[in-house]
C-alpha cells in the first residue's frame, strides 16, 4: 500500500503522521492470542472507557443546519494545486473500488460542521514549527485510554516525546503488552506486543473478504473497548499496485449516527483504524481525534460542485480539460493535514484519466483514475488562499 492510498484511508490523515506511524515500531513475540488480562477485565471495563475514550468521541447532534454568524475561514488551499491530478489508481474498472465513505451521491446534506485543528502552526515562512496545543487534553485521552485497556500505568510513567524544534509531539505509556501514544492534535496510536485474535489473515496483501471478516470481529468483541457504539466497519481501497495483482485495501470501524452528517464525522474523526501486519496479524490500532467545531457551514450542492471541477481551465499536470462522461465516482471527505488551520469538508471526484505520461505504464487491460478535489463549503464563507478558483 503507497502512502497516498493509505493517507486517504485514514480520513485524509497527513502524510507525515502516516509515514512516522508506518515507521514506529516496538518489541513484539509472536502469539496467537490477546493477553488474557485484557480479556478477562472487558466487561467490567466499558464504563471506564466511555468515561475515558467517549470523552473525545464527536458527539451525537440531529441533521446539521448553517448556524448564525458563522466567521468567514481562510481556507490555505495550496495543495490543491500541487497534488491533485498526480496520483494514478489502477483498476480494470472504477467498480473495483470503494471510498469507505458513509456518504452518497443521493444524500442531500444542507450543512456540515468545520473543525479547528487543536494545534497552532507558524507560517510557511517560519518553517511550520507548532507554536501551541493542548497537553492537559493530551494526557487526559491518553490515561482514559491506559484505564479502559487495563494497563498499570499512570502521570508518573507517562514519557513525552519532542519533534526536530524541541515541540512536545506526544505523550505515551507503556505497560503489559501494551503501548499507547497519543500526538498533539489528540489522535492516538496503540500497539499491542500479543496480536489480536482475528478469524483470518490480515496483511496488506489479503484480498477484500479478509478485511470485510476482520471488520466485523472487531466491531463485534473490540469496539466497545474504544468507546465505539452501535459500530460499524468500512473497507476503503481496490486499486492495484504495479504487479496488476495486489489490491490495497484499509479498514475502518467507528460509531454509526444518528444521521449521514454524524456518522460521516464518526467515521473521519472518531473511528479506529486497523493496520495490517506483515506477518497477517493485528498490533496496530490508530484513533481519529476530536477536534473542535466551530459551528455547521452550508454547503454547495453536488451539482454545483460538478459544474465547479469541470470549469477548472486547463489543467497542468493532465494537459487537458476535465470532462463529464469522465467522472468515475465522487464521495464528501473532510480534508485533514498536519498544518491545516480547519478541518473543512471537500468533494474528491475520481475521474479517468486520459493523458498518456500517466497511463503508458498501466499494465495491459488497466485503467488510470485521479483525484481532484473542490472545497464544499458555500463560498461566501471561505476566502481561499492560493486558490484562483481552478481545480489545478
Amino acid at each position: 500500500m503507497n502512502m497516498e492510498t493509505l493517507s486517504e484511508a485514514l480520513g485524509c490523515m497527513d502524510l507525515k503522521y502516516v509515514d512516522e506511524a508506518l515507521n514506529y515500531s516496538c518489541t513484539r513475540t509472536k502469539k496467537r492470542r490477546i493477553a488474557l488480562k485484557l480479556l478477562a477485565g472487558a466487561a467490567c471495563l466499558v464504563l471506564a472507557v466511555y468515561a475515558g475514550a467517549r470523552a473525545f468521541a464527536p458527539q451525537a447532534v440531529p441533521e446539521p443546519t448553517p448556524d448564525a454568524n458563522l466567521p468567514v475561514l481562510e481556507l490555505d488551499t495550496a495543495w490543491l494545486t500541487d497534488g491533485q491530478g498526480a496520483f494514478v489508481l489502477r483498476m480494470r474498472d472504477f467498480s473495483e473500488y470503494s471510498f469507505g465513505s458513509p456518504w452518497s451521491a443521493d444524500t442531500g446534506l444542507a450543512a456540515l460542521p468545520v473543525f479547528a485543528n487543536p494545534v497552532e502552526y507558524a507560517p510557511v515562512e517560519q518553517n511550520r514549527a507548532a507554536l501551541s496545543w493542548d497537553e492537559a487534553a493530551m494526557r487526559e485521552r491518553l490515561l482514559g485510554l491506559a484505564a479502559s485497556l487495563g494497563m498499570d500505568a499512570g502521570e508518573d510513567d507517562i514519557v513525552c516525546s519532542l519533534d526536530t524544534d524541541g515541540a512536545l509531539w506526544s505523550l505515551s505509556l507503556s505497560g503489559g503488552d501494551v503501548s499507547i501514544e497519543v500526538l498533539r492534535d489528540l489522535s492516538a496510536r496503540v500497539e499491542f506486543e500479543t496480536p489480536l485474535e482475528l478469524p483470518v489473515e490480515f496483511s496488506l496483501s489479503s484480498p477484500r473478504e479478509s478485511y470485510e471478516a476482520a471488520g466485523e470481529y472487531f466491531a463485534e468483541h473490540y469496539a466497545a473497548l474504544f468507546g465505539i457504539e452501535n459500530p460499524r466497519w468500512a473497507v476503503a481501497g481496490g486499486d492495484y499496485n504495479y504487479d496488476g495483482e495486489t489490491q490495497n485495501y484499509s479498514l475502518r470501524v467507528y460509531a454509526a449516527g444518528e444521521n449521514t452528517a454524524e456518522s460521516l464525522v464518526n467515521y473521519c474523526f472518531g473511528g479506529v483504524a486497523l493496520i495490517p501486519g506483515e506477518d497477517g496479524e493485528l498490533r496496530s490500532l490508530r484513533l481519529g481525534s476530536a477536534p473542535e467545531s466551530l459551528g455547521n457551514y452550508p454547503l454547495i450542492s453536488l451539482e454545483e460542485a460538478t459544474e465547479l471541477v469541470l470549469n477548472g481551465h486547463e489543467l497542468p499536470d493532465t494537459l487537458s480539460t476535465l470532462r463529464a462522461e469522465d467522472i468515475a465516482g465522487v464521495t464528501l471527505v473532510y480534508h485533514v493535514g498536519m498544518y491545516d488551520e480547519y478541518y473543512a469538508p471537500y468533494y474528491r471526484f475520481a475521474f479517468v484519466e486520459r493523458e498518456p505520461f500517466y497511463t503508458e505504464t498501466l499494465p495491459e487491460g488497466f485503467t488510470g483514475y485521479t483525484f481532484y478535489y473542490i472545497p464544499a463549503i458555500s463560498p461566501e464563507y471561505t476566502s481561499l488562499a492560493n486558490w484562483d478558483g481552478s481545480v489545478n
